[in-house]
């Protein structure tokens, strides 16, 4: 199987980058396929995928530990835990630091809904969901807002720095 690999690379002044200062130097490969096929994605895509991998990561132990799926606020600040694990939080806050996209989560107790709305034509969005226990499911869609019926990531890495602290 053959893997589209991007590299990203956010420098402070992150000219042309799309994001607002404040990163130290990040160099992250990025990578997805749909239907076993690359994905191929722009920058601002590929910075919107880190986002939402950081989300879904820190969900996953939001629930197991909080006892609840965060809320945005809860995902950039961080959250108290039942069992004083130190859930980690994003790095940076991505309705600040990403002009491209608008973040939402939605969170339930076992489940969160979060997605990255394309602000520019071009840019394709993505959605990420999980309900109840098991792994979370990410959707991408080439030609805007993303949602449940929209092609679906079968896979997905990034190597290097990560958009969450502990």
């Amino acid at each position: 199987m053959r893997i589209a690999v991007f590299v990203l690379t956010c420098l402070p002044s992150l000219a042309g980058s799309g994001l607002a200062t404040g990163h130290a130097d990040t160099t992250a490969k990025v990578s997805a396929t749909v239907g076993g096929k690359p994905l191929p994605l722009q920058r601002p895509e590929q910075i919107a995928l880190m986002f939402m991998s950081a989300v879904s990561n820190i969900e996953d132990d939001c629930i197991r530990h909080a006892g609840h799926a965060c809320s945005l606020d809860e995902l950039v600040n961080g959250t108290t835990t039942q069992d004083n694990w130190k859930v980690g939080h994003l790095k940076f806050d991505p309705r600040t630091a990403d002009p491209n996209y608008t973040y939402t989560v939605n969170a339930g107790k076992n489940s969160f809904e979060a997605k990255a709305i394309p602000k520019k034509l071009g840019l394709g969005g993505f959605f990420t969901v999980k309900a109840g226990f098991g792994f979370g499911k990410k959707f991408y869609n080439p030609q805007g807002e993303a949602s449940i019926a929209s092609e679906e990531i079968d896979s997905s890495s990034i190597e290097g720095d990560l958009f969450q602290a502990h």
